[in-house]
């Protein structure tokens, strides 16, 4: 397998220019990128020169900024609503993250460009509310369903001790069956 295999970049006859993947034509090596918008290169290390390499970049934060906005409302809404727990899949969120981690090793590993890690860290960042959502509201109801039960079986038990079995009992008690004496029982354990 050659170097070259993975990252053609350089173009054999002309050493001292660049070829990129997705053009045709050579562009100037320019190590401080005169000819290029600026702030891309200060901010993004990427030289933009070309109106694709400038709409290139101009797309990737348009990109960038709606997936920041695309995961915004669902952590609005599960606050609001308080079931993350009821509506979103465990699973899905689990192989979301995996999925997402996976693409940030990507990017770190094959030296991509900023807005791809950026884009990628912002996604773990997601991915972690997400879960941590998922998980404290889970832990939540399961503390409310534990303690709203302990508090009837409390709150119940010296009820039925008290009020005569007449006003407790939502059946007859002159009746002979013992199937409803077996229900009045059980009403009040």
């Amino acid at each position: 397998m050659s170097k070259g295999f993975f990252f053609n970049f350089f173009d054999d006859e002309l050493p001292d220019r660049v070829r990129y993947s997705w053009s045709t034509t050579p562009v100037p090596i320019d190590m401080n990128c005169t000819h290029g918008v600026q702030w891309m290169w200060l901010v993004f290390q990427q030289c933009a020169v070309s109106p694709a390499e400038i709409t290139a970049v101009v797309m990737g934060l348009i990109s960038v900024f709606s997936w920041m906005l695309n995961g915004i409302p669902q952590i609005i809404e599960n606050y609001k609503t308080g079931i993350p727990d009821q509506a979103v899949s465990l699973f899905l969120l689990i192989f979301w993250t995996i999925g997402d981690s996976f693409s940030l090793a990507g990017c770190l590993l094959t030296h991509q460009l900023v807005l791809q890690v950026v884009m990628a860290f912002y996604s773990i960042v997601n991915d972690t509310i997400l879960l941590g959502q998922y998980f404290f509201y889970r832990m939540r109801h399961k503390r409310l369903l534990r303690g709203g039960f302990l508090f009837f079986r409390m709150t119940s038990r010296p009820c039925c001790r008290v009020i005569p079995p007449a006003t407790r009992s939502l059946l007859p008690l002159t009746t002979h069956n013992p199937f409803a004496q077996a229900r009045q029982l059980l009403f009040c354990r």
